[in-house]
């Protein structure tokens, strides 16, 4: 166990993952194998209940119908607690890890050669580690591997599924998402280029404080507090940039989710009303939109999330290095 504390992490956040938990994640694919293409079965069960035991008035397929879609939910229900359990299991292992070389390095930290001044902020760094960036690297660790998996897969086995029911409907609900796939990576590149300038402004900001606060000479004060000054001025106007593009992604999202279903009920009302499909099946593709517009959220926020992720994981590389610089 102490050799594994001293050695040092792994260059990459995905790498460091697999290293701590992969016999969970493993669990965790088998799982999300499982869950993707189960969550279209209900799906399937409407549009019988609707189109063949309603229509046809055969009580005894409303049941049976009605039966499968009781035992899927169960089915789903059970296995999305087990996944729920192993990704906590997950985020705790990596949690503990992560805590446990951060100790061994606060308590290392005596051997560190440097000022006092120096020492303290590691000490310090240390503690929030502890305290605050290992639960975060845990919870990340914890979807790492499974949320892209499960969300993924279930958009990807409910648009097949609605392309083989009704393809001039399903292109529709595909088509929405068209402009987020095309924003959503350039405006999130610039959010990461605002939010890398934000920390370099940050930082900077923190040490013209501490400078300014343990500078003696009096006379250099007030250049000092005003070079602060400006760097908070700039940190303003970055969040400020950043807000306008996050927000306006958020916007982005919301409105199309909604315009779906009204896209889907005007083109699928239509081929109803020509004798080109069935209520089932208009029924089917509302609640098979909805159950591509939240596995698509989540996987957007997901990716806006990994780089935020590798950057805390590289600060807590830093940190938990055993060895001093030079060694």
């Amino acid at each position: 166990m102490a050799e594994t504390i001293a050695a040092p992490l792994p260059p990459t956040l995905y790498r460091y993952v697999w290293q701590v938990s992969r016999t969970r994640q493993l669990k965790l694919l088998a799982i999300t194998a499982i869950l993707a293409p189960l969550g279209i079965v209900p799906l399937e069960m409407q549009r019988r209940i609707v189109d063949t035991a309603v229509e046809q008035k055969e009580l005894h397929l409303l049941f049976w119908f009605c039966g499968i879609y009781f035992a899927v939910l169960l089915l789903y229900g059970g296995l999305k607690y087990v996944l729920n359990m192993e990704k906590g299991a997950v985020l705790e292992e990596v949690t503990l890890d992560l805590r446990t070389r951060a100790l061994h390095r606060l308590a290392a930290g005596s051997s560190v050669p440097g000022s006092a001044a120096a020492s303290a902020g590691m000490r310090g760094t240390s503690l929030s580690v502890v305290a605050m960036e290992a639960e975060e690297i845990g919870a990340f660790a914890s979807d790492g591997l499974s949320l892209p998996m499960l969300q993924g897969g279930t958009i990807a086995w409910t648009l097949g599924y609605l392309i083989w029911v009704q393809p001039q409907v399903a292109l529709i609900a595909a088509l929405v998402y068209l402009p987020q796939i095309i924003l959503v990576p350039k405006v999130q590149m610039q959010i990461n280029r605002l939010s890398r300038r934000r920390t370099v402004f940050m930082r900077a900001l923190g040490q013209s404080a501490v400078d300014a606060a343990g500078h003696h000479r009096v006379v250099n004060r007030p250049r000092r507090h005003a070079h602060a000054a400006v760097l908070a001025q700039l940190i303003f106007r970055v969040r400020m940039m950043i807000y306008r593009k996050k927000f306006f992604l958020t916007f982005l999202g919301n409105f199309l989710d909604s315009l779906g279903p009204l896209l889907i009920l005007l083109v699928g009302g239509w081929l109803v009303i020509q004798g080109e499909a069935q209520v089932g099946t208009l029924v089917v593709f509302i609640s098979g939109f909805h159950r591509i517009a939240e596995p698509w959220s989540l996987l957007v926020n997901f990716w806006r999330s990994v780089s935020n992720m590798r950057v805390v994981y590289d600060l807590i590389r830093r940190v938990v290095a055993i060895e001093p610089p030079g060694a």
